[in-house]
């Protein structure tokens, strides 16, 4: 009996044993299905907050906003100003401030601003001012860059600074016409009115333009002092020119015939040397005014080749010889 007691109550024990571990299971899996479903509504929180935040996120402006002013246009683009509506139009344009402006194509497609490198085919900022340098280099000579404080290296300067925004400029053209301002003193100029700033050199003072070419350069009666620089050459759609009325001294630069130059007053300054023979090859000059300088030498048969020639005043000079026959052969030639 005492055995058969004993072993009852062991039997007893496993089971509450048995009992105790189930209902610790049960415990152990219902928090673990309370833990399951804490997650689930978490994840459906999240769900829905996601959702909420996408459809706040599409609720919203578009990223570029409706343009405000036409900034300029070209034949393939038009380009808009869309810049911060707290500062002003004027302010943004004058500094050229690329990140406010977005391009439009001409099917009004909207297109988000490219960076300079998209804008330049690609290029780096440095690849495009080492093309640039060594393009100008062929035009002024590599030498001349060497001294950092020559016309040319300061021109070429500021061409390579405006390059950080890669503008749709006339770079050769703007070029020549910094080393025209360098070269004269255009510091000191009476007027030298938007001269090396980021505006057109179409609108710079005395400067004629059309179809964004330099047709007319009148800076006369203005002090310039220095000498006619040979980069007026890529000035090549240059009509008139007029440097009357300087301290301009130096030779007439030969290149100077190369132009398309029919109009052309340098007097009153101090130029010396003789006429270039290459200026008679302007078959198009109608007027030349050289009167009151220091030139010398005799005039050459081969103004003969001007046939359109109008005026001529070359007196108070220092010329010497015969007048040439061909002279007589001007047919237009009314003022001599």
């Amino acid at each position: 009996d005492s055995k058969s007691r004993d072993s009852s109550s062991d039997l007893k024990s496993r089971d509450s044993s048995r009992d105790s571990k189930s209902r610790d299971s049960s415990s152990d899996s219902k928090s673990r299905d309370s833990s399951s479903d804490t997650h689930s509504i978490d994840s459906s929180s999240d769900s829905h907050s996601g959702d909420a935040s996408t459809r706040k996120r599409s609720s919203g402006s578009p990223h570029i906003s409706q343009p405000k002013k036409i900034f300029s246009f070209s034949e393939d683009n038009i380009y808009y100003y869309d810049g911060d509506p707290t500062e002003p139009y004027d302010n943004n344009l004058s500094t050229g401030r690329s990140e406010n402006i977005i391009r439009i194509k001409k099917n009004d497609q909207l297109i988000e601003p490219e960076s300079a490198d998209d804008r330049c085919g690609g290029m780096s900022l440095d690849e495009r001012q080492s093309q640039i340098a060594d393009f100008l280099g062929l035009i002024s000579g590599v030498d001349v860059f060497d001294n950092v404080f020559s016309p040319q290296s300061r021109a070429l300067n500021f061409i390579l600074e405006e390059e950080v925004n890669c503008p749709d400029k006339n770079f050769m053209q703007r070029y020549a016409m910094a080393v025209i301002y360098y070269s004269l003193g255009g510091s000191f100029w009476s007027k030298n009115d938007n001269y090396m700033s980021e505006i057109s050199e179409c609108e710079w003072f005395g400067v004629v333009c059309r179809d964004r070419q330099v047709v007319e350069l009148n800076l006369g009666d203005n002090f310039l002092y220095g000498t006619i620089p040979d980069e007026i050459k890529v000035l090549g759609f240059l009509q008139k020119i007029d440097l009357s009325s300087n301290s301009i001294f130096g030779n007439i630069p030969p290149v100077i015939g190369r132009t398309e130059l029919d109009s052309i007053n340098l007097s009153n300054n101090t130029l010396v040397g003789t006429i270039p023979d290459k200026l008679y090859d302007l078959s198009s000059l109608q007027d030349l005014q050289l009167e009151q300088n220091h030139l010398s030498g005799t005039l050459s048969s081969s103004i003969g080749r001007l046939t359109s020639l109008e005026t001529l005043q070359i007196w108070d000079n220092h010329f010497n010889g015969a007048i040439p026959v061909e002279l007589s052969l001007l047919e237009k030639l009314s003022k001599f």
